[in-house]
């Protein structure tokens, strides 16, 4: 996923320059390091590595870690040069100023739509049960179960295969992945790019104080209409 979303910010980036759009670019790379890179990537791999204790893996990790890094310094460097520099000069300090380092080109080989969209799916499943809790004021230290549900089986391996990740980014408990729906009583529900998520929620809420805080909410819209 995130070396598939680098090649397309590498060609974006690339075009907008060329065409001489220098806010298109500069917006371009902005998206990719904050919503993909820091809001993401940079979690996700922390999970990885405290994951698993295979050297061979880690070392993966943090190659792959350190790839996107360097190339979004230097598709960053026409925008905030200074700062880049100074980056540079840590991250890789064998290679000289990122001033004479060549500009990234893009590997169409890389690029990989269907783990685009799985992965936006992940993104919007985690965002949806990190949602979920904040609205419900679950509490923080709780592991609610999930409950996923998707007809297509590419969406239901892709969740079991990523299976440990979820629980991390969400705090979740045990996940359980189905094709059909399921009913649960006193659950949270959500349909999220075509995957129901249910999250039960017996035990963890006061469901009168819940029931009066959406009664308060409704009479507020009531009055304002």
């Amino acid at each position: 996923w995130i070396l598939s979303r680098l090649q397309q910010t590498i060609q974006q980036v690339t075009k907008s320059l060329d065409d001489f759009l220098f806010n298109e670019a500069a917006n371009t790379i902005y998206d990719f390091l904050w919503h993909d890179v820091c809001d993401w990537y940079l979690e996700i791999t922390k999970v990885q590595l405290a994951q698993t204790s295979d050297i061979r893996h880690q070392t993966s990790d943090l190659k792959i870690l350190v790839h996107v890094l360097e190339t979004s310094l230097r598709l960053l460097h026409p925008v905030m040069p200074f700062v880049t520099e100074e980056l540079w000069q840590r991250l890789q300090p064998q290679a000289g100023s990122i001033m004479v380092a060549p500009w990234p080109k893009p590997n169409k080989a890389l690029v990989n739509e269907e783990a685009e969209t799985l992965f936006e799916q992940f993104k919007a499943v985690v965002a949806a049960i990190r949602n979920t809790r904040a609205e419900l004021n679950v509490p923080l230290g709780s592991r609610p179960a999930i409950h996923l549900s998707s007809a297509k089986p590419a969406v239901r391996a892709f969740f079991e295969s990523h299976r440990a990740l979820l629980q991390a980014l969400a705090q979740a408990g045990d996940v359980n992945i189905s094709a059909s729906r399921q009913s649960l009583r006193q659950a949270a529900a959500a349909v999220v790019d075509g995957v129901e998520v249910l999250i039960p929620l017996a035990g963890l809420i006061d469901t009168e104080q819940e029931q009066k805080r959406l009664q308060q909410r409704i009479d507020e819209r009531t009055k304002h209409l």
